[in-house]
């Protein structure tokens, strides 16, 4: 076979390079059109992703989340219909554990001489240990339970709230290095006087695993705020309830992330992107549930535009195809 004779295309294209070249400005443009609208499609879907993974991770925990109260709220009925019977309250407390595998413990706290005959302090308390449940009477001034938030919130607040996680500490005070959260309500007299709380706790373990599997783009993680901002979930685990978003902001100096902070803990719902540590982040934000809690799902620019990039090394054969369709004409006239 002979070599091709380049002469007769050139000759061909030089014949016709006026049409040649109006073919390379519609590449061009053509090109142009294509990487903008492309651009704003492939951020789009990869924004459609962000937000489906978090509003599945929502569902997964609203469902788990929702069991547990309604186990919680039906023996809140059975509580306040039986407050002339304070032993009663142990075996609710222990029913309650043992039917319930996502409930690690639970409190049936009343207020100071509520019965006269258990004295100042009257808590039933069950909880999960090595495969038993144990129940006692949880409550002296060592550990004043009045004083705790599990307690004190809802009391306060008159109303069911989840409270804020935190490093469980037994009945003598020891840390044991299990993060719970506890789901909390007021018991009320027939008179609908707050008598005491309902509480029970349950292990953050499982929701941080599912948070923390959750990465739908390459180098992207999510993580959990709490209503003032506390670290509920993040892959750095230092930071777990010892830090908050605000912290990390004041050591970086970046007010752009305090400012998404203040946007989370408001129940605000949205996207950012931002800054942190020279990286170019996009921030996926919504609030989880009604706990008053925020989860984020970061992921690098990027990561967001990575199949944009790929876009463009492919164009760029093209575009040069194209380029050569113009210019050739006009450095050949001026030669």
């Amino acid at each position: 076979m002979g070599k091709p004779d380049f002469s007769k295309i050139t000759d061909f294209y030089f014949r016709h390079k006026w049409p040649f070249c109006v073919l390379g400005v519609v590449m061009i443009v053509g090109l142009v059109l294509m990487l903008v609208f492309s651009r704003q499609t492939i951020q789009q879907n990869a924004m459609n992703e962000a937000t489906l993974t978090l509003e599945k991770m929502t569902n997964y925990a609203d469902e788990r989340m929702m069991h547990i109260e309604a186990a919680a709220d039906s023996l809140i009925l059975q509580i306040e219909s039986h407050l002339s019977q304070p032993d009663m309250m142990f075996d609710y407390s222990r029913d309650l554990v043992s039917n319930h595998p996502d409930i690690m413990g639970c409190s049936v706290a009343f207020e100071p001489y509520f019965f006269l005959e258990k004295g100042r302090y009257f808590s039933p308390y069950s909880y999960k240990n090595n495969g038993r449940i144990d129940t006692e009477q949880e409550g002296d001034d060592e550990y004043n339970y009045f004083k705790m938030d599990w307690y004190k919130v809802p009391r306060k607040l008159g109303r069911k709230c989840w409270i804020e996680p935190f490093e469980e500490t037994n009945t003598t005070g020891i840390i044991v290095h299990e993060v719970m959260t506890s789901y909390c309500q007021p018991i009320n007299d027939a008179k609908g006087k707050g008598v005491g709380v309902l509480s029970v706790d349950v292990p953050i373990e499982w929701l941080s695993s599912q948070v923390k599997s959750q990465h739908p783009m390459p180098q992207s993680y999510c993580m959990l705020l709490g209503v003032k901002g506390t670290y509920i979930v993040h892959p750095d685990n230092t930071k777990q309830l010892h830090k908050t978003i605000f912290d990390t902001a004041e050591e970086l100096g970046d007010s752009a992330l305090a400012k998404l902070g203040k946007e989370m803990i408001g129940g605000e719902t949205g996207y950012k992107s931002i800054t942190i540590d020279d990286d170019q982040r996009y921030i996926f934000y919504m609030p989880f549930r009604k706990t008053g809690w925020s989860i984020a799902l970061v992921c690098p620019d990027e990561v967001i535009l990575s199949d944009y990039y790929k876009l463009i090394y492919v164009s760029i054969p093209l575009f040069i195809i194209a380029l050569i369709l113009v210019l050739l004409p006009i450095f050949r006239r001026k030669k």
